[in-house]
């Protein structure tokens, strides 16, 4: 059985790049405390005066201002990337129905025409639910023709076997003329799982 993700891969990708951008930012930080610690090190544990000293203490103070600066621009990155890591986690949190769609035109097969399809919420629960804050369900409502009855019986099995819904209710269901013959018309409701 193959089991159908509804989100994009590119949330990996996102993480990752989390990761590297807060790596960085510790390795910058890091080295300067590094380097801070180790020219106080270095001062307090020289007894006589260096000719040098001086110069070499300036050079470390440039070095430590100069990765400061690298931090901050870092830091400013790390800024940016952030916004661009929540208008991606925005956009991959909204599923991606054409994969549905995909498998909703698989299953059909040959006796079963789809006339349309709409996603409404669950509203079974009424004011308790709501009141209870239970969990929003997704309800897709599809409308149809089928050749035969055991046709739109099939079809309905066949949603269930996906695993992507709860439940599959047929709503409505009456004989009716399609292309100059008998077919049934049909309305069934699909719960899409909250566990998917």
């Amino acid at each position: 059985m193959q089991t159908i993700n509804l989100i994009p891969s590119t949330r990996r990708s996102a993480t990752r790049r989390r990761g590297l951008v807060r790596a960085w930012v510790i390795a910058g930080v890091a080295y300067v405390i590094v380097a801070a610690a180790a020219a106080g090190i270095w001062r307090a544990s020289c007894d006589e005066p260096d000719a040098g000293l001086d110069e070499r203490i300036a050079a470390v103070a440039a070095r430590i201002d100069q990765t400061s600066n690298a931090q901050a621009t870092n830091s400013a990155e790390l800024v940016e990337a952030r916004s661009r890591i929540a208008a991606i986690r925005y956009i991959l949190s909204q599923p991606n129905w054409s994969l549905l769609l995909a498998v909703l035109g698989k299953e059909t097969g040959n006796e079963v025409f789809l006339r349309g399809c709409s996603l409404k919420r669950d509203e079974s629960g009424g004011a308790a639910a709501i009141a209870a804050h239970a969990p929003i369900r997704i309800v897709l409502n599809l409308v149809g023709t089928a050749k035969t009855s055991a046709a739109v019986s099939q079809f309905s099995l066949r949603l269930e076997e996906t695993h992507l819904f709860s439940k599959v209710a047929l709503v409505s269901s009456s004989k009716e003329s399609f292309q100059g013959s008998d077919a049934y018309g049909f309305q069934m409701d699909c719960f899409l799982d909250e566990r998917k």
